[in-house]
């Protein structure tokens, strides 16, 4: 089964707030979720055009006052239920690239206060 980018759960999650650009939907992330789910334009807006072609969202072009077109998603009914299926599943464990445990991996290479002090910094900083 191939594996679901849980980005796309993010964007619904924003869309079932308001109706948005990807755009709004970046700067909402960059002022709420950014210090644990951070996406750029390379990922929000291939992902809006796929929840666009599964009928989780609805898209419509609205000109702005300078003159300029934009694209407002808004969540469908399929959308809402995709993003509360998904909320009441158990989430997958944390994962996440930690320089620390790579570095306590390959410990014996180098003296062992090395490795406490690296360890100790961070149990100070926590």
């Amino acid at each position: 089964m191939p594996r679901i980018n849980k980005t796309r759960y993010a964007l619904l999650g924003f869309l079932s707030m308001e109706s948005s650009t990807g755009y709004d939907i970046k700067k909402h992330m960059e002022q709420s979720t950014n210090h644990f789910w951070r996406e750029g334009d390379s990922s929000i807006y291939p992902i809006l055009r796929q929840l666009l072609e599964e009928g989780l969202v609805h898209c419509e072009t609205e000109t702005t006052i300078r003159g300029k077109t934009k694209k407002v998603y808004t969540i469908t009914k399929n959308g809402q239920t995709e993003l509360e299926n998904w909320l009441v599943k158990e989430p997958e464990p944390f994962q996440s690239r930690d320089e620390l445990l790579l570095k306590v991996f390959f410990c014996c290479n180098v003296d062992a206060d090395i490795t406490r002090q690296h360890v100790e910094k961070l149990r100070s900083q926590l």
